[in-house]
Formats: structure tokens, C-alpha cells, sequence
């Protein structure tokens, strides 16, 4: 059996008895039939259409694909298989690519790249080790946290607002998958709805179909996950940075009601996404004069509405826990921002007296790190009553990724300072490549530590990188020193 690339060269048309009623009184399309002739690469292939497929539309000239059928020992015989597509989905996909990269820029080539690793996870990993009869669930969240790890940092960038973001997706997507398993048992979904099930069965004897179905709700939510925490994100910062004394119950209250929109328009999009990809489902139900409350009971349609159901419940739930720990993270990153802010131009102005200038790094740096390792001490040990107290116990699910969003926000902070500092002496370029070598060794370290689902790992992860970043900036502001550089000059002409 073989796929051949073909052009069409004649079509006859003929009646071929089809009176709108087949043989099991299953209605069928009341027409002609046809006879075409497509020219191949390997001759000439004639076939049979029948009338509903005749009726959709061929015609001469069409680019379609024929399925040759060659029995040993007996002559070959075609069929028609699709039309060639190959070159409009091309040139969607091309402008699809352009138009982000323009828009979003770096941003968007990223994006597209991360799209890459969705379809190489999914590919290479997801569906062999489900095919091979692996536990649906436990590859689908491994799957899911090894995809959102790279997605996030390759398009939102390595950043504590990212990460923040992606621990928040963390929690969204472990409590879709312990809600997933229980709505499918509750609900009684056996994964076979259609005829392509009861094949996929066949052919796999090992693979559990309703493990399949709550696997592909894990799999489903990361957009509604990925769409609300990188959104909350942004919002909580850029509140922060707007009202830099807000506590962080008011912060808290102005991220939700952000979120409360975000969610209406979030749910309605999951609606409108399925009725478009399931209108023809829609209109054989309306066909058939079936009340809509019987049809959704069905297997097929219940398989969706419960996915859809279980993505927009936890993207709410994700909404909030991220929202009570970015809230209370925030604050050592944004005091960070606004003392580097204060320090940058008094460094730039005290260039001309390198006695005086070295001075004033040595106390402004000793004394934001005392502060700052202050805040976040204090913040790490009192985060759950905290937020507890501030959010109430609903949200003490987010005291955990609180801890580790609140000791990676101080680093970022002292790491603010530390820039402040190089960019006074003319020296930003030497923090931007530091940030740039590390990048990667975040991003392989998170992988890694995701691939092995140990979200504590990918905090350690963050912590260990932003201690480097620190620490390499520390070695680079003495070594740009003024007194130093000049040591150095000499030592150079000496040599």
C-alpha cells in the first residue's frame, strides 16, 4: 500500500443507484457517483467516488493523493485519499510566522521556537510512551511540565516575573490532573466515543483509554494555565511598580478583579473554541431533532464538555494561588529596583573620584544586601501566616512556591543593585553577556529537574542561578573598579 501524488485528468459522472437510503437505512447522499482518472507518478490510476464525495466538489486539474493497493500477486487497484494541501498550509504557516515575528519580535521568534518544542515533547515523548503502555497521567504531567518550562522562559524570557508565572502553571497543572482522573471516573468516560477509538483499542491492546482521556485534559488546559498565570504576572508587577507601597492585600484585591475579567473572557473562549471545532457534531444533533441535554450525555460529547470544564476551573483556581504568591514575592525584587534606581546616578556622577566612588559602592551595596537579606528572611519565615492571614486558608497551597518565589525575588534585588552599579561605571554590556551565559544553564537545569517532575528541583534550580548570577556580578564590579582597571593597564605595559 502506497500514497501517490496525483493530478486529476477526467471526472464521469454515474448513476450509481444511490437513493439517499444505504443498505443498513442509514441515510446516505442521493446523487450521482463518478469516475476519475488521475494522472501519477506511477501511470495512470482510475477509481470510484461515491456520491456524497463526488458532491463535495473534484474537478479537472485538482492536486489529490491515491492510495495504491497491491496484493501479491494480484493487479493494483486506487482509491481516492485527500486532496494535496500541501502547499496552502505552507504558505499560512509562513505568514502566520512572519506576521508574529514582526509584532512580537524576539518575542515571537521565540514563541515559534517554543511551539517547535511542543510538537518534538509531544511527538517524542508523549505519544511513544503512551503507545508503549505507560501510565497515561503520570507522562502527561511530565510531558506538560517539561513543555511549559521551556515555552515560558523561551518566549517571557528567564526572569523572576517568569518564573513566578510558571510555578503558578506548576500548580495548575497537577491540580488538573488529580481533577481530570476524578471527573473521568465520576463521570464514567471510557475514552471510546467513535470508531477511530475502537481502531486505537485494536491496535493497542495495553493503552488505557480513560487514562487517555484525563491525560488530554492535562494537555489541553496548559493554554488556559499558560494564558492566565504569564497574564497575572504582568499585572502584578506592573501594579507594583506603579504603587511600589501597596500592601499586599491591595495588591492581591487588584489582581483578582484583573483576573475575574480575564477568567469571563477565558471561559467564553473555551466555548466558542469547541462549538467551532465541533459544529458539525452541532448541526447532526439539531439534524436529528435530539435534545442537546441527551446528546451531551453521550461519550463524545461528554469527553469534551468535562475537558473543557476541568481547564476552566483550574485555570480560576491557578489565578488565585499565583496572584496571593506573586503578591507577596514581589516586594524584595521591587525594593531592589527602586534603590538601584536611587544609586545608578549617584555611581555615574562620582566616576570623576574613584577614592569616593569606591566609597559609595561599598555602602550602598553592604547596605542593600543587609536590607534586602532582611526583607527576605523575614518574608520566608512568615510567609504562611502571611498569607494566611492576608488571603485566607484557601491560599495555603501557595505558601510552598511562595517560600521560593520570595528567596529568588531578594537575589533579584541585590542582582538590580549589582547592574545599577556596572551601569554607572559604563559597564553594562559586562552584566548583559553574565545574564546571557547563565541562560541556558537555567533553562537545562529546569528542564532537567522538570523532566524528573520534582518541582522543588526547579527551585533549587533558580535559586543556585540567581546565587551565580550574584556572584559572577560581585567579581565583576571589583574587577571594573577604577583603581583596579588602572592596575591592570600598568601591568599590561609592563609586560
Amino acid at each position: 500500500m502506497t500514497l501517490l501524488d496525483g493530478t486529476v485528468t477526467a471526472v464521469k459522472p454515474f448513476d450509481c443507484g444511490s437513493g439517499g437510503v444505504g443498505p443498513d437505512n442509514q441515510p446516505t447522499v442521493d446523487g450521482d457517483c463518478a469516475k476519475v482518472t488521475a494522472e501519477t507518478d506511477d501511470g495512470d490510476a482510475t477509481f470510484t467516488l461515491d456520491s456524497a464525495r463526488y458532491q463535495a466538489g473534484i474537478d479537472t486539474g485538482d492536486e489529490i493523493e491515491v492510495l495504491r493497493i497491491a496484493p501479491q500477486g494480484q493487479p493494483a487497484t486506487f482509491e481516492f485519499y485527500d486532496f494535496q494541501r500541501t502547499f496552502p498550509l505552507q504558505a499560512l504557516a509562513i505568514a502566520f510566522a512572519v506576521l508574529v515575528v514582526a509584532v512580537a519580535r524576539w518575542r515571537g521568534l521565540f514563541a515559534l521556537v517554543g511551539i517547535g518544542v511542543t510538537l518534538v515533547a509531544l511527538m517524542q515523548f508523549i505519544l511513544p510512551a503512551l503507545l508503549a503502555g505507560k501510565s497515561a497521567l503520570p507522562v502527561a504531567i511530565v510531558g506538560s511540565t517539561v513543555i511549559m518550562t521551556v515555552v515560558l522562559y523561551l518566549a517571557h524570557g528567564v526572569s523572576i516575573r517568569t518564573t513566578s508565572a510558571l510555578f503558578g502553571t506548576y500548580f495548575g497543572i497537577i491540580g488538573t490532573a488529580l481533577m481530570g482522573a476524578l471527573a473521568t471516573d465520576w463521570a464514567s468516560l471510557t475514552g471510546i466515543g467513535s470508531e477511530d477509538d475502537r481502531t486505537l483499542v485494536a491496535t493497542v491492546p495495553t493503552l488505557s483509554m480513560s487514562g487517555v482521556v484525563a491525560a488530554t485534559m492535562v494537555i489541553a488546559g496548559l493554554g488556559v494555565l499558560n494564558d492566565v498565570t504569564v497574564t497575572q504576572a504582568s499585572a502584578v508587577w506592573e501594579m507594583r511598580a506603579l504603587q511600589p507601597t501597596a500592601r499586599a492585600r491591595e495588591l492581591f484585591m487588584s489582581a483578582m478583579r484583573i483576573g475575574r475579567d480575564h477568567i469571563a473572557s477565558s471561559v467564553y473562549t473555551l466555548v466558542f473554541a469547541y462549538a467551532g471545532s465541533a459544529m458539525t457534531v452541532l448541526l447532526l444533533i439539531s439534524a436529528y431533532s435530539r435534545p442537546l441535554g441527551e446528546m451531551a450525555t453521550t461519550e463524545e460529547l461528554g469527553q469534551e464538555i468535562v475537558r473543557t470544564l476541568v481547564g476552566a476551573i483550574m485555570g480560576t483556581v491557578a489565578l488565585g494561588l499565583y496572584s496571593a504568591a506573586a503578591a507577596l514575592a514581589s516586594l524584595p525584587g521591587m525594593m531592589g529596583t527602586g534603590i538601584a534606581a536611587v544609586l545608578l546616578p549617584r555611581i555615574a556622577a562620582a566616576q570623576a573620584d574613584p577614592a569616593r566612588e569606591r566609597a559609595l559602592v561599598r555602602r550602598w551595596v553592604a547596605g542593600a544586601t543587609a536590607v534586602l537579606g532582611a526583607l527576605t528572611v523575614v518574608l520566608v519565615l512568615s510567609a504562611d501566616w502571611i498569607i494566611v492571614l492576608a488571603f485566607g486558608r484557601a491560599f495555603e497551597s501557595a505558601v510552598p512556591v511562595a517560600h521560593w518565589l520570595v528567596a529568588a525575588s531578594g537575589l533579584l534585588g541585590l542582582r538590580r543593585v549589582l547592574v545599577a552599579v556596572l551601569q554607572g561605571r559604563d559597564r553594562g554590556a559586562v552584566a548583559s553577556r553574565i545574564e546571557l551565559a547563565l541562560t541556558p544553564v537555567l533553562v537545562v537545569a529546569i528542564v532537567l529537574a522538570a523532566r524528573a517532575d520534582a518541582v522543588e528541583a526547579v527551585g533549587v534550580a533558580m535559586l543556585v542561578t540567581a546565587v551565580a548570577s550574584v556572584t559572577a556580578l560581585t567579581v565583576a564590579l571589583r574587577l571594573t573598579s577604577p583603581t583596579r582597571r588602572r592596575d591592570v593597564s600598568r601591568a599590561g605595559v609592563a609586560a
